[in-house]
């Protein structure tokens, strides 16, 4: 009995030497193909943590801004219950950029070791695979060999969680943070100096960084920039980090906001109100609530 119980320890501590792991059960690959496919679909913005480095004067350690969107692709046929498939749109810059790169991401069971495997078309009909791994509460997905630029035309490894997709690029100072998007609501109310009071309503816009772009009615016309942001709010002291959900409100080719405000992420609203009822003084207020996930959950 203690020789067999030596022999398994050695047999298990080879295998781990050498890399080598189990194959998971047929249920174990289904399992992590519905949650990965549950979690994939959305909108994604790494503003948030561009911010966030600024803020802690790391602004060179900033990725390039992107805007992601994973939604389920239209399938001409049912789709295999150990199957999905997703389209990608890829914007260097914000949700108002052009876009950049476009995508399938197409997920299944590999029938030898049951991981799920991701086919990526990569230009020219080429096409590479990562394998996605669980990892405590996350998946990550690795790159085969040869494929340098494969889920977003960058090398790297992908991380996948409830709220964010992360991209590891080994030549980043920092990981690339794309974080999940909720739809909100705006309106504001608003009478620059000297200008004619009104109000606009029927914004939308989502909390990764979003920008509502207006035009007042004031002859001429004045331009302003509404944006809500949900991340981490930077410390200059380094300590009491804080999620918060912000907005702000700005006249294009001025540096300070017109009014700002911020609450709690959960409380899904955020608003102010700033106000000068003197003869030809201006006020302005702004609110935004949330209507639901970005084609997520």
């Amino acid at each position: 009995m203690r020789a067999t119980v030596q022999l398994l320890a050695w047999t298990l501590a080879s295998s781990l030497a050498h890399g080598a792991t189990a194959p998971q059960t047929p249920a174990e690959g289904r399992l992590d193909l519905r949650e990965i496919a549950a979690w994939l679909p959305g909108v994604y913005d790494n503003d948030p943590q561009r911010a966030f480095l600024e803020g802690m004067k790391r602004a060179a350690d900033a990725p390039a801004r992107a805007h992601l969107t994973i939604h389920a692709a239209t399938a001409s046929e049912p789709t295999p219950a150990d199957a999905a498939a997703f389209d990608v749109e890829l914007r260097h810059g914000s949700e108002h950029a052009s876009v950049a790169l476009q995508t399938r991401w197409e997920l299944s069971v590999d029938p030898a070791d049951r991981s799920v495997r991701m086919s990526v078309a990569v230009g020219d009909a080429r096409r590479c695979v990562l394998r996605w791994t669980r990892h405590l509460d996350s998946f990550v997905g690795v790159p085969e060999a040869g494929c340098e630029s494969a889920a977003l035309g960058l090398a790297g490894d992908l991380r996948l969680g409830r709220d964010e997709l992360w991209i590891d690029q080994p030549s980043a100072p920092v990981a690339n943070k794309l974080y999940r998007a909720a739809n909100f609501n705006c309106f504001i109310a608003l009478r620059l100096r000297n200008g004619e009071p009104q109000a606009i309503t029927g914004l939308a816009t989502h909390d990764r960084g979003g920008t509502i772009l207006i035009a007042t009615r004031d002859e001429p016309a004045r331009k302003l920039t509404l944006l809500l942001r949900r991340g981490l709010w930077p410390s200059n002291s380094g300590n009491n980090f804080v999620q918060l959900l912000s907005v702000y409100l700005y006249e294009n080719g001025k540096r300070n906001a017109l009014g700002n405000g911020w609450a709690t992420p959960e409380s899904g609203r955020v608003g102010f109100g700033v106000g000068d009822e003197l003869p030809g003084g201006q006020n302005y207020s702004a609110r935004c609530t949330r209507s639901g996930a970005v084609g997520g959950p």
